[in-house]
């Protein structure tokens, strides 16, 4: 009788390998990388049982409302929001600008959650909140090889940074970011009405060399293409690109755009942003502007171009109403030039990533940004800290500041 065979039993080792581990191990048998190099940077270590961490709860389309470790939920929101390319520095001040923002906003500790979907603290829609990819998302998007490369790193500034928050008087503060500032950040009482102290304008210079459409976007459009997007007559032969000075001097000029339809910049903040503007009878926001064409950001300046010779055509005659006379010419267009990307409030993802190539780390790169800030330890168990401020509206701007992930 023919003895039976009984395989082998392997004892259990409890490295606590994840995933991810277990690819990293396989990719280094078949490439011939020495396990030691996994271990120095950081893919392959022992992983003791952690404590219980916290939770927060994500809205993810087509999977619903999910619990995940803070944590474990941020690595996903560093990989949206900014570059893993980008230097370390900067990639630690994106995850406690972001761990600052998510716990800003968790119902747990006091926050108002996620005004889209009612018992989520956050959502991934970048339109409205934190933009956010899973591991898995990552991997795909960037190639087996890429992610080798690039997810350590994420992980290390998320980790690196565990429990850090930036706080203004003792309070969390609602770290709102932008890509790039176009060489100076806003006040946020120019964007969105409200004053808030640790928001304020700050030079930028090390946006410097940024790349467009980060630093500079020229758009045009039609006669035809801005009607249809604002829902007003316009007459492109007149438009004022400069902003009067006095309150007088804005209606005036609304009321000179309404009549003729015309286009009349009304407003400029201090570092040049369009606050205000007429487009025939619509008095519009910058940001609204902004949204309405699919700008990059309100640091924008107007020209027309106009139509190329024996292409005129004649006018549209008498509007019902007003009695003028406009030209349309076919082939004339609004020549929209933008700089810098997103609403200019907060961190600079640009600068942050220039600041932290000359030699910055990232406390010293969250403190230049938010005025007056400290990073500093949150206590889980204790009381949980009330907002510096009410939540200023929108966080990063749309679209996306990351091109992968649109916004």
């Amino acid at each position: 009788m023919q003895p039976r065979f009984v395989p082998p039993r392997f004892p259990h080792v409890p490295l606590g390998l994840s995933t991810r581990d277990l690819v990293a191990l396989g990719l280094a048998i078949l490439l011939g990388i020495p396990l030691g190099m996994l271990i120095s940077t950081g893919w392959l270590q022992h992983r003791a049982p952690q404590p219980a961490r916290l939770e927060v709860r994500v809205f993810i389309p087509g999977a619903g409302i999910v619990s995940m470790d803070l944590e474990r939920y941020l690595v996903g929101v560093v990989a949206a929001e900014m570059p893993a390319s980008f230097p370390v520095e900067a990639l630690k001040a994106q995850a406690v600008a972001a761990r600052t923002r998510t716990l800003h906003q968790m119902v747990a500790l006091g926050g108002s959650g996620c005004a889209l979907h009612p018992g989520a603290d956050v959502c991934t829609d970048p339109n409205h909140d934190q933009a956010w990819i899973s591991e898995d998302q990552f991997r795909a998007r960037v190639g087996l090889l890429a992610y080798v490369r690039l997810w350590p790193r994420l992980v290390q500034a998320v980790e690196a940074t565990s429990g850090q928050a930036l706080f203004f008087h003792g309070k969390l503060i609602d770290a709102v970011y932008h890509s790039a500032s176009g060489g100076q950040t806003e006040n946020s009482e120019d964007v969105w009405s409200e004053y808030v102290p640790y928001l304020r304008s700050v030079q930028s210079p090390w946006e410097a060399g940024v790349p467009p459409p980060y630093s500079r976007e020229v758009r045009e459009f039609t006669v035809s293409e801005l009607e249809q997007k604002l829902g007003v007559r316009v007459n492109l032969r007149l438009v004022r690109d400069q902003a009067p000075l006095f309150a007088w001097q804005r209606d005036e000029a609304a009321r000179w755009a309404a009549a003729n339809g015309g286009i009349a910049v009304l407003a400029r903040s201090r570092t040049g942003r369009v606050m205000e503007i007429a487009v025939g009878s619509r008095r519009l926001k910058g940001s609204e502007l902004r949204n309405l064409l699919g700008l990059r950001s309100t640091l924008l300046h107007l020209q027309i171009r106009p139509a190329a010779a024996g292409t005129s055509r004649g006018g549209l005659g008498s509007r019902a109403g007003t009695g003028a006379g406009t030209d349309r010419a076919a082939g004339a267009a609004l020549v929209v030039e933008t700089r810098g990307y997103g609403h200019g409030v907060g961190l600079s993802q640009w600068g942050a990533a220039g600041m932290a190539r000359a030699g910055f780390n990232y406390r010293q790169i969250l403190q230049y940004y938010y005025s007056g800030t400290l990073v500093q330890e949150v206590s889980v168990g204790s009381p949980a800290p009330s907002p510096a401020s009410p939540r200023a509206p929108g966080l990063s701007s749309a679209p996306h500041p990351y091109p992968s992930v649109i916004k």
